[in-house]
């Protein structure tokens, strides 16, 4: 993934596990904050990035591209369906 992102060491912080920012693993050039970006005080962080759930457009859209550059064979509408599932909700790795 390229950094398009700053990213956080997450440490001490409450959310890190939940947060996009301390469970990425980027290559290359990475840019870090300086510090943890949650605050203790108000419990809660204004740089906190949940992880991305696609939509059923986004799966919907995913699915035609995929249909369409297979010239848009007809009667595999589920394949495609689930082929664009599958690209966009990977296995979680635990």
């Amino acid at each position: 993934m390229p950094s398009e992102i700053v990213f956080c060491s997450g440490d001490k912080c409450p959310l890190k596990q939940q947060c996009v920012r301390f469970t990425t693993r980027g290559f290359g050039r990475q840019d870090f904050f300086v510090g943890v970006p949650y605050n203790f005080q108000t419990e809660d962080c204004d740089y906190f990035l949940p992880p991305y759930r696609p939509t059923e457009a986004d799966i919907r859209m995913r699915a035609y591209y995929l249909w369409a550059a297979d010239g848009g064979p007809e009667g595999k509408s589920l394949d495609y369906w689930l082929q664009a599932c599958r690209e966009m909700n990977p296995p979680q790795s635990g």
